[in-house]
């Protein structure tokens, strides 16, 4: 009824659930999805994006959700741009603690990849008028960040939807751009 988006992230029997907007809430179930807790409010004025707003190893669950919300026309339409906040429980979802990751209110589709303490984010920006697409990371299972770094820079008209895989130091990033020629966006009758 609040109309978020939802995620979902496993770690052994442990079952995590994300949904919602505003609050973004919380819900674990340790019996593999037989039985859920009640749900928590973890990001209390954000919204959740589409995909991977959850992940968890171990005792380790973040939480990816937008905040600062602002609304800016691209070639397309009017898209919700915000900031990224990372919920992180080290304590398989006990307690929350957040940290801002931007400040510009350019994001808006993003991946989070966990492995071990590494924690990895990629995300499309809009904050320089043009889609780029940006990267962040932890070593410490979130505690501190790295500092952002421009992956793909603007030049295509679409520099979109970025997904980031991870296995032990090996970090896989992909990304929708028209280089190919054909119309920005596949969706629609170009």
């Amino acid at each position: 009824g609040n109309n978020g988006d939802g995620d979902i992230a496993v770690s052994g029997e442990t079952v995590h659930v994300v949904y919602g907007a505003s609050p973004v809430s919380y819900r674990r179930s340790d019996d593999n999805g037989d039985h859920f807790g009640e749900p928590r409010a973890v990001v209390p004025s954000g919204v959740l994006h589409e995909t991977d707003a959850i992940e968890a190893d171990g005792q380790n669950v973040f939480v990816l959700a937008m905040v600062n919300r602002r609304t800016a026309r691209d070639w397309c339409c009017a898209r919700e741009l915000g900031d990224l906040v990372l919920a992180r429980s080290i304590d398989n979802g006990e307690q929350w603690t957040s940290t801002t990751l931007t400040t510009d209110r350019g994001a808006f589709r993003y991946s989070l990849a966990v492995s071990g303490p590494h924690v990895h984010i990629v995300w499309s920006d809009f904050r320089s008028g043009d889609w780029q697409i940006y990267y962040r990371a932890s070593h410490d299972s979130g505690e501190t960040w790295r500092r952002e770094r421009l992956l793909v820079p603007s030049g295509l008209e679409e520099n979109n939807r970025p997904q980031i895989a991870v296995n032990g130091a090996a970090i896989h990033v992909v990304w929708m751009d028209n280089r190919d020629g054909n119309g920005r966006c596949y969706t629609l009758p170009h």
